[in-house]
């Protein structure tokens, strides 16, 4: 049969490329996007889609960038954000800068309160979902 060799080397080439192509666009958006706390880089995108696990302090300074960070928490219970996060941290369990934060946010009757580690998001849990998510950093 004369001509299926052409067709097997056709498909192989055409393979190569796919991968090539592949390979150089990953290695064009590493090379862009290089640091883990970019939301753009690889890392944080995987670690938002449950694909990846990225440390806590750096998938919150990722956040901070991220225009899509409030699909990320609001809406879950405290038990969903903690298996994303960790340990959430209580009003009295962050250090006193934060603790001012909070109190210069103001308080929402009928709301509870949670820190991402120890980064400058409080989350704002009302009826047991978030509902809020405050970056104090400027406070």
């Amino acid at each position: 049969m004369p001509g299926n060799g052409g067709v097997a080397v056709k498909a192989l080439l055409g393979i190569g490329v796919v991968a090539s192509a592949i390979v150089l666009t990953l290695a064009g958006w590493l090379s862009l996007y290089p640091g883990r706390t970019d939301p753009k880089s690889m890392s944080y995108v995987l670690w938002k889609h449950e694909l990846y696990k990225l440390d806590v302090p750096d998938a919150a300074a990722a956040m901070i960038g991220d225009p899509h960070r409030e699909a990320l928490v609001l809406g879950k219970s405290q038990k969903e954000l903690e298996r994303r996060f960790g340990h959430l941290l209580s009003l009295s369990e962050v250090p006193p800068r934060l603790k001012g934060c909070y109190h210069e946010y103001g308080e929402e009757p009928g709301t509870e309160v949670r820190f991402i580690a120890e980064s400058d998001w409080m989350v704002v849990f009302s009826k047991d979902r978030a509902a809020k998510l405050v970056l104090l950093k400027s406070c």
